[in-house]
């Protein structure tokens, strides 16, 4: 069962649901600067991307979801993982392609785990784990993987995704709610 950890009451506030509090600036769950969040950003080729800082800015690793480059037509299949090698503020950073993969259709979001083992890829339709590369390289989306098809009537667009400790995955949707995801439940050993 999947249940959000916040969601939008009748008057349009966002109250804790399962979560004990709502992260805030001013409960210190949002980092001062609003960088703790997923935001949007240009990527170094054509195609919609989503910024996968997390809460965590040690590794910054981007998926897009590309979109048809023809009018009225539907999602080109396949995911690209980049790398972002410059944290410049005052010119644009520059993305490095480092791996992509075929079977991913509209990626939203990405967060690697908190002990690096782990790569969690988030699309529409389903929720990717890629092992971490045994020859330390970023090609992770190379890696094992396991799918994971998320149950959309529930989820409805899920657009980002964290880690929250070493086992369980936050999910944030479209409509605002946010879900925790357990790897215990699902029968995954994270290492």
């Amino acid at each position: 069962m999947i249940e959000p950890l916040a969601r939008y009451d009748e008057n349009g506030s966002l109250v804790a649901w399962l979560a004990e509090t709502v992260p805030t600036v001013a409960n210190g769950g949002v980092a001062a600067d609003l960088k703790a969040g997923l935001g949007e950003t240009e990527p170094a080729t054509r195609g919609h991307a989503a910024d996968t800082r997390g809460l965590r800015m040690k590794q910054c690793r981007t998926d897009t979801k590309h979109r048809s480059s023809r009018p009225g037509r539907r999602a080109e299949p396949g995911a690209r993982l980049y790398r972002l090698d410059t944290r410049h503020t005052d010119r644009p950073n520059v993305l490095t392609l480092v791996d992509q993969h075929d079977q991913i259709t509209f990626a939203t979001g990405a967060d690697v785990s908190p002990d690096g083992g782990l790569l969690a890829v988030i699309s529409y339709s389903d929720l990717w784990l890629f092992r971490a590369p045994e020859d330390g390289s970023d090609r992770w989306l190379s890696s094992q993987a396991i799918r994971i098809p998320l149950d959309t009537s529930v989820l409805r667009q899920v657009e980002a995704i964290t880690w929250d400790g070493a086992d369980s995955l936050l999910l944030g949707n479209e409509q605002r709610e946010l879900f925790r995801l357990s790897l215990d439940e699902l029968g995954i050993v994270p290492r």
